[in-house]
């Protein structure tokens, strides 16, 4: 059996959140907890480890979601999805200094939730590997890759057809 893919929400809106939980968990992920403070989140992520942060930019507390994504980033390794309503170019500067995984304007709806995530975490999954591999075992990581990307598709489909 297969684990859950666990990821945690940082939003300070409530309805948002909630939607955002109701969204996850339909799609099939398991949802650890709701922060609605950067320094919440930063609690959250040490606490459950998730495989992936949801987080909104405009938080409550002292700590933007920026701030403290890139804590989560650059000390746990997970990977951050923004999903904001603001899009300035001077906010956007400041996000990409955290190496996000994705950046998702608000209003948003179920395909543009469900498709950032497979690709924030495919494009983990292959980060991780290709870092524990070194330059000799290339050909392999290849292999493996390919490997993924038929699990990939077989898991994409069978979750089309439950649909």
């Amino acid at each position: 059996m297969t684990e859950k893919i666990r990821i945690l929400i940082v939003e300070d809106e409530a309805l948002v959140a909630e939607d955002l939980k109701e969204m996850l968990q339909k799609f099939g992920y398991d949802v650890p907890g709701i922060a609605d403070t950067g320094e919440k989140a930063i609690a959250l992520a040490n606490e459950h480890h998730p495989n992936l942060v949801l987080m909104d930019i405009h938080l409550g507390g002292a700590m933007d979601g920026i701030t403290s994504g890139g804590e989560i980033r650059q000390r746990l390794g997970i990977p951050i999805i923004y999903v904001t309503a603001f899009a300035s170019q001077a906010i956007i500067d400041r996000a990409k200094k955290t190496n996000p995984s994705g950046y998702i304007l608000k209003p948003f709806n179920e395909v543009q939730i469900q498709a950032a995530i497979q690709i924030a975490l495919y494009n983990f999954m292959r980060e991780r590997l290709l870092k524990e591999h070194d330059v000799a075992e290339r050909n392999r990581l290849a292999a493996l890759t390919a490997s993924l990307d038929r699990a990939w598709m077989t898991w994409s489909i069978s979750h089309i057809r439950q649909e």
